[in-house]
């Protein structure tokens, strides 16, 4: 998209350290000036708490609240991922 100088919207972009990261949503059009790029015009917008309220809500929906163990929802999603990368090329997946 920007190497292309072309339009994007929701180019969702990560910056700042691991431990705590920014997360932007980035939209925005090429520019030009007589013919040749000029840049960009766009606009962002802060999306670290929607995105935090995400994994958390995520997390809490495979793990138990009160221990932090992965539950029964978490177990079968981890095992039938497991199934499918053990079936052979081209071949029926196993069923969990």
């Amino acid at each position: 998209m920007l190497a292309r100088r072309t339009r994007f919207e929701r180019l969702i972009v990560r910056s700042g350290a691991a431990a705590r990261p920014r997360w932007w949503s980035l939209s925005g059009e090429a520019v030009h000036h007589r013919g040749q790029f000029a840049g960009f015009h766009g606009h962002c917008a802060d999306i670290s708490d929607q995105r935090r309220d995400a994994e958390e809500t995520s997390r809490l929906a495979l793990h138990d609240p009160l221990t932090g163990l992965a539950n029964r929802r978490h177990m079968h999603q981890t095992l039938a991922r497991t199934l499918a990368a053990l079936a052979p090329p081209g071949g029926p997946a196993p069923r969990c």
